[in-house]
């Protein structure tokens, strides 16, 4: 639990000497902050946006969560918020930066379409990926099928609807290259790495208005953002997308997605961390 964390931890820092600490999630901060050390938490999506139950509504276990995580941005030296939505949430008297986290561009690539869907075993077909596990509340899959359905009547095209489950890691980037579209209806989300794994891939992309999805793919031909979580609107999308044939993305959208560029980032967020901190 916790507390057995917290003391394991109190442990490791007086054992060694750290120049800062960086905790992942508002609870882990909660518990990484000890005097001498500089604390930066970052917060990804959950932990200020709550948690999404079975039935699809918002528990009171996420709702502690987002209370927690206000906490521990007071008590953080500085904050890193994977999205300016996430940023939002947070109080306007902290030190906040926004960096989402980056992808590996040499494994999430453009690669051979028709290798990969060979590879696969699809058929003659438009695959539609589902941007996660069905099972999952705040993925929202009743909104996607919802939404699927319609557009397979509306357009009589031979299409399919599969979830991002049951495959290994090694294979995501294969997958994403094998399928027409990649569909994300989610309730909410921080900064949503299958995105930007799908922008590498060269794959287009119909999502609704979560996290910061608008802004790494509203310039991008081919992919859509729906801002209502409406189904006539997100089968409207996705038959667009099908419409326009030019899915390549510019070099600048995948650079500022690649981990090495966020990694610089982070590194920058250290160096002045830790001069301010140590200075005064």
């Amino acid at each position: 639990n916790d507390i057995k964390a917290r003391i394991k931890l109190k442990k490791i820092v007086r054992s060694k000497k750290f120049d800062l600490i960086h905790a992942h999630y508002g609870q882990s901060g909660f518990i990484s902050k000890f005097n001498g050390v500089p604390l930066i938490t970052t917060f990804h999506g959950t932990d200020v946006m709550g948690i999404v139950g079975k039935d699809g509504s918002y528990t009171l276990m996420g709702r502690a969560l987002t209370i927690l995580s206000k906490l521990t941005s007071l008590i953080s030296d500085s904050c890193i918020c994977v999205s300016s939505r996430i940023a939002n949430r947070l109080p306007n008297t902290i030190n906040k930066n926004i960096i989402p986290c980056g992808i590996d561009t040499r494994i999430f690539k453009k690669m051979d379409k028709l290798k990969c869907r060979e590879s696969l075993k699809f058929e003659k077909k438009k695959y539609i990926l589902f941007a996660g596990n069905p099972l999952i509340g705040v993925k929202n899959y009743k909104l996607a099928l919802q939404s699927f359905d319609m557009y397979v009547k509306n357009s009589n095209v031979d299409a399919c609807l599969i979830p991002l489950k049951g495959y290994d890691r090694s294979q995501v980037p294969e997958l994403l290259n094998a399928v027409d579209l990649l569909l994300m209806t989610s309730k909410h989300e921080g900064s949503p790495m299958v995105i930007k794994e799908a922008i590498a891939c060269r794959t287009p992309i119909v999502s609704v208005d979560v996290g910061d999805v608008k802004e790494l793919i509203e310039d991008i031909p081919g992919s859509y953002v729906v801002k209502r979580k409406s189904a006539k609107k997100i089968s409207d999308k996705i038959k667009k997308s099908f419409l326009q044939n030019d899915s390549e993305k510019s070099d600048s959208s995948v650079k500022s997605i690649d981990l090495e560029h966020i990694n610089n980032k982070l590194i920058i967020t250290y160096k002045n961390l830790i001069k301010e901190y140590y200075n005064n």
